[in-house]
């Protein structure tokens, strides 16, 4: 099986997460046996509008030039707004299998231009054999967006959790600058507006009040970088909260083996959230926003707890709920969490769905 991948995000050299879940769908469907036969992506960010417009110019002629001409089985496309032009435009004069993998904002749209797009995305899906989900949250969004057959649905979670990458590791957390009967709360993301990184100060700020021992470490960087900083000093919290502006995705698991809780506190639609699988693979129980894919992993009092998307007074109360757990039961929820990554495991998921485009070739 020959591939074609198109994606508006792709990992560089330069830009290591940017789009790493991509890499690593090509990787797996590699694994199994399919070939990565051609890429059309973009994998640099400009800030230049004019540098971002012409990256995007080259991006539409390359695809449809090899969509056109290229040999290939299946059309493989993710992000499937800014894509879904220079495909659409080799579909009308070549067809081929194509499958679609939305991943969130790209059809639950929060830019005037993305929501134009939808009219060439719905365009484009009366060609299209098969659309690959993130969750099934995502799925029914895709259906109350799109006028789609379900039987054409496929729900892949983002590629699972690889659990060589993502494990329990022992931490010394002297290392980190942490003491060993510290009480670590973390959180891991893009430093951007939605993601919750100001909640999650501002939450550890309340209960520093209650309990001294409370620490965080924040990993991330975006465009809201410069506010987070202030906000630690503002509130004199920079002794307080360890913040590392970038990790290696291989090196992550050091972070999350040494955090106590993992706090998710989004309030954008998160089409699944791997960070949270991530966290639970290295045996950190989950606090998070019950909004969007977030839902189909984390359970009340199960593997975590869930709270009000915003509600700081909320996300409080269940922090201080998992803090007074006696050990046994904060034990088992950690053990919960193992169990709920196993489920996502990556190899288990890429086989069910190389197997899936096996049968439309």
């Amino acid at each position: 099986m020959r591939i074609f991948l198109v994606s508006n995000l792709y990992p560089s050299r330069r830009f290591p997460n940017f789009g790493t879940f991509v890499a690593g769908f090509a990787h797996a469907m590699e694994k199994q046996g399919a070939e990565i036969a051609y890429k059309s992506v973009i994998d640099k960010v400009y800030k230049s509008k004019v540098m971002h417009a012409f990256v995007y110019i080259v991006f539409c002629v390359k695809t449809i030039l090899i969509g056109l001409f290229g040999k290939y089985d299946i059309v493989y496309v993710h992000y499937i707004a800014h894509t879904s032009v220079p495909v659409l435009f080799f579909s009308l004069i070549r067809k081929k299998k194509i499958v679609l993998n939305p991943h969130g904002d790209d059809i639950l749209p929060r830019t005037y231009l993305v929501k134009l797009l939808q009219y060439v995305i719905r365009v484009l899906l009366k060609k299209v054999d098969l659309v690959v989900v993130p969750s099934q949250y995502f799925e029914g969004k895709f259906l109350e967006r799109f006028c789609f057959s379900s039987d054409k649905i496929y729900v892949y979670p983002s590629g699972g959790i690889n659990h060589m990458t993502f494990q329990h590791i022992d931490v010394q957390r002297s290392e980190l600058g942490i003491n060993d009967d510290d009480i670590v709360l973390g959180f891991v993301s893009r430093i951007v507006y939605g993601k919750g990184w100001d909640l999650f100060i501002q939450v550890l700020n309340k209960l520093l009040k209650q309990n001294s021992h409370i620490r965080g470490i924040i990993i991330g960087d975006g465009d809201e970088v410069t506010n987070l900083k202030s906000l630690l000093s503002s509130l004199n919290m920079k002794d307080k909260i360890l913040y590392i502006e970038g990790v290696k995705h291989s090196e992550l698991k050091r972070y999350y083996s040494a955090m106590d809780l993992f706090i998710f506190p989004s309030f954008l639609l998160e089409s699944l959230g791997l960070v949270g699988l991530e966290a639970m693979a290295c045996g950190t129980p989950v606090v998070a926003s019950e909004i969007g894919g977030i839902k189909d992993f984390v359970i009340d009092e199960f593997n975590g707890f869930m709270f009000k998307p915003k509600d700081i007074s909320d996300l409080e109360y269940k922090i201080l709920l998992w803090l007074e757990l006696p050990k046994d039961k904060k034990e088992k929820m950690r053990l919960n969490a193992l169990k709920t990554a196993s489920d996502f495991d990556s190899n288990t998921v890429s086989v069910a769905l190389y197997n899936k485009l096996t049968e439309l070739c």
